[in-house]
């Protein structure tokens, strides 16, 4: 049985077998209240965008008995049907460019200070008792969910 970082490891090399012209990596990534999501970033060859799948909840079922491969399949169809960036996404660093479509679309979020200092310690952000206020811009909003930066 594989602990964590032997599952990413082999979840990193299945993956570089599947997508043979995409780059993988592994990303942890911060997200509000000092949560550290495990992520295994996707970059398809000649692309300005990338999928990252967070591995921690897959580990979770690796770990409660599911079957390897019943995982890596989950895993690898993830990547496979969302590989291609949507669209909307297709043009994003020119959007960066446009300074118009950045003002326009920043949204701001409430977090707590102490428990995302971290965070904080990488981003703007303006302090308001035990709240800080970051900055993000909006790319997407839907009933599916939101995309950020």
């Amino acid at each position: 049985m594989f602990n964590f970082e032997g599952f990413r490891s082999y979840c990193k090399k299945t993956l570089e077998k599947e997508f043979a012209n995409a780059q993988v990596c592994f990303r942890d990534v911060t997200k509000n209240n000092g949560l550290v999501l495990h992520g295994i970033t996707v970059t398809p060859e000649g692309s300005n965008t990338a999928l990252n799948v967070y591995l921690d909840d897959y580990f979770k079922q690796y770990e409660e008995g599911m079957d390897l491969d019943a995982i890596m399949n989950q895993i690898t169809d993830t990547v496979a049907s969302n590989i291609k960036a949507p669209e909307e996404f297709g043009n994003i660093v020119e959007k960066f460019q446009d300074f118009e479509f950045v003002k326009s679309n920043i949204i701001m979020a409430a977090v707590n200070t102490q428990r995302n200092a971290k965070l904080l310690s990488q981003v703007p952000h303006h302090e308001r008792e035990d709240l800080s206020l970051i900055y993000k811009v909006m790319l997407k909003r839907d009933s599916e969910g939101t995309a950020t930066i």
